[in-house]
């Protein structure tokens, strides 16, 4: 209907840590139902240890899932080897598409430019990778050594046209889920070469990229906004808490301003 070229769930957005392993199974399964394989549906699998992701992951793909997303291990924060043989292992175990997904600011691990241009020659699996590191220069490395390899998809918000423009293939964002018909053709814009549009798509948007991009109490501003354009997704899960007056009406002036209510 609005124009997306997949689906993602399972993911920050979706409250993955939230989930226990049968109720993302579950989400899986209905994604799978819902778009009747018409377009792609990534499901993110990861977890702290390599034994459970390659269970997650198993789950995700006899549950019709076209590719893994797997974020970094967490909380016992592993070297580059332990890296390398984290993603290898679990491409041994599974035969399904893998993307890495990278977001430092919530594991403490950062897969650097080096670091996936080694995956990339080591892991068959690996098609695509998420950088939510939200750094540009890194982006832009990341492109230049892997860009013809595999597809580099953005995961900041804020950073959907810059990313673009630096040759990102796309982007997984929460913005998509408030605003998919704008995102889409932001990114058309981009790849017709009409960034004067692209541009003035962005600026539009930018409000609430800034309104939904807190690392803390994540997702709740998506669900808010959500709501307030009359598609409730439900309350969050505990420790997750709801919104301030103040933030809910920085939400909704952010809305108006982009003209979606």
């Amino acid at each position: 209907k609005n124009g997306v070229h997949g689906i993602m769930v399972n993911g920050s957005t979706g409250e993955v840590a939230s989930l226990s392993a049968d109720e993302r199974k579950k989400v899986v399964e209905i994604a799978v139902e819902e778009t009747k394989k018409g377009i792609p549906v990534i499901a993110g699998t990861g977890a702290s240890s390599t034994a459970t992701t390659i269970e997650l992951t198993k789950d995700a793909k006899d549950a019709g899932a076209d590719t893994a997303m797997i974020v970094t291990p967490y909380y016992l924060i592993p070297n580059e080897e332990g890296l390398i043989k984290h993603y290898k292992t679990i491409a041994e175990k599974v035969d399904i598409p893998i993307m890495p997904y990278n977001i430092p600011a919530h594991t403490n691990v950062n897969l650097t430019p080096s670091i996936i241009a080694r995956l990339c020659k080591e892991v068959p699996n690996i098609v695509g990778l998420k950088d939510s590191s939200g750094n540009l220069s890194q982006f832009a490395e990341t492109i230049r050594l892997i860009g013809n390899k595999i597809s580099v998809l953005n995961g900041g918000d804020d950073l959907l046209l810059p990313s673009l423009i630096l040759g990102g293939h796309g982007a997984i964002i929460a913005l998509a889920n408030i605003a998919p018909k704008m995102t889409v053709e932001l990114f058309d814009s981009v790849q017709e070469g009409n960034i004067k549009r692209a541009r003035e798509i962005y600026y539009k948007l930018l409000p609430i990229a800034r309104a939904i991009g807190s690392e803390r109490n994540f997702p709740a501003p998506v669900k808010e906004a959500l709501k307030q354009l009359g598609r409730s997704a439900g309350s969050t899960r505990s420790p997750i808490v709801q919104l301030t007056d103040q933030e809910k009406e920085q939400i909704s002036d952010a809305l108006k301003y982009a003209g979606l209510i």
